[in-house]
Formats: C-alpha cells, sequence, structure tokens
C-alpha cells in the first residue's frame, strides 16, 4: 500500500526526492500527510519549530515538526509525536544525525516521565518509535530494525508502507486515551544517543 495518491501528494513526493531537494521539501511533504490524513479533526494540530518542552533548558531547541493534541478534560496542549527530518540521502550519518536528535527531543519531553512517539524521516521514507521512561527509560523502533540504518526506513510509495501507515493510525488513535503515550511492553534501549 502506498501512502502516495495522484494530485498533491504526488507532487510533494517527487519535490522531495528531486535530485536538489533540501530539507523543508522532505518536511512539507509529511507535514501535509500528517494534517490531511493521520491527524485531522478540531482537537489535532502539526506545528513547526517549536521546542520539545516548556522546560527553560529546552525554550532554544526546535523540533521540525511536533503533533499535537489539545485534550478538553484538562484544558493542555500535549505533545503526542515529535518529527525529525533530513532531505533524502542513505549516508550513515545523515541516519544517525536524525535519529539521535529525535531521541534527545524525546529525552527533554519525558524529563519528568511518561511517554511520547518519534518519527525519523529522510526524504520520503519514515520510521516510527516510541519513547517511554515508564518502567525504565527505552527507545524502540516500531516498524522495524534496532540499528541507525537507512535499510530500516520505509518509503511512503512503497507497498510496505502499510507498516507506517498503521503505526501512524495508532498513535491517532491512541493519543486520546491518556496523557501519555505508554507502550503496551516497554523494552530496554538499544540503541542509545549522548
Amino acid at each position: 500500500m502506498s501512502l502516495v495518491t495522484p494530485g498533491v501528494v504526488r507532487k510533494l513526493y517527487n519535490d522531495a526526492n528531486a535530485p536538489q531537494a533540501q530539507e523543508h521539501e522532505t518536511i512539507t511533504f509529511w507535514e501535509y500527510l500528517f494534517n490531511k490524513r493521520y491527524f485531522t479533526g478540531e482537537a489535532w494540530f502539526v506545528a513547526s519549530q517549536k521546542p520539545p518542552s516548556t522546560e527553560v533548558e529546552d525554550r532554544r531547541r526546535r523540533i521540525d515538526l511536533n503533533v499535537n493534541y489539545f485534550d478538553g478534560a484538562s484544558g493542555e496542549i500535549k505533545i503526542v509525536a515529535i518529527v525529525e527530518g533530513k532531505r533524502a540521502s542513505t549516508q550513515p550519518a545523515v541516519v544517525e544525525q536524525v535519529e539521535a536528535q529525535a531521541y534527545q527531543a524525546c529525552a527533554a519531553r519525558c524529563r519528568s516521565g511518561g511517554s511520547v512517539w518519534a518519527i525519523t524521516v529522510i526524504g520520503t521514507a519514515a520510521r516510527v518509535w516510541k519513547y517511554t521512561t515508564v518502567p525504565i527509560p527505552s527507545w524502540e523502533c516500531v516498524t522495524g530494525g534496532d540499528q541507525p540504518e537507512f535499510r530500516w526506513y520505509i518509503d511512503a510509495d512503497w507497498p510496505t508502507a502499510a507498516q507506517i501507515d498503521r503505526a501512524f493510525r495508532d498513535i491517532a488513535i491512541r493519543a486520546p486515551q491518556s496523557s501519555f503515550i505508554v507502550p503496551s511492553q516497554a523494552q530496554p534501549a538499544t540503541t542509545r544517543y549522548v
């Protein structure tokens, strides 16, 4: 199942994969998909260039995209997923950098406890992660692979994109149920970033 449909999604996909494409084409492609297909409705919004938390030490840090949910019961806006991206590349250093940025943003978001999803994107390919501090800090890729290697990324136009489609839908289903997204089975972190 491809996530790429004719029209604007195909155009944005092609732009993100153009030989001279920059990071903003990557982010535009994913932001469009998130806003139009996955995180829709009055309580959802995708924001760009926000810090991972309201803590003083995080105020200057910027995340490419935050998927947010307004909890009407508490009146709070909750960061449900952190999205870090880079332009299309298969270079190991790019993969390591984007995953390290996501890990660090998740750790900042959960400094006082809890859990959050992360989505790392390189061009039009993605991986989905769970970061939790419950019961111990862990970082788990839910779409496959435990090493920072491009081969684990799933392109939005591949038949296997159904895997990231399911992960995105799971994020949207679970978010309204609690203030933190807690994975059903937390695993010790297999990849650490400092």
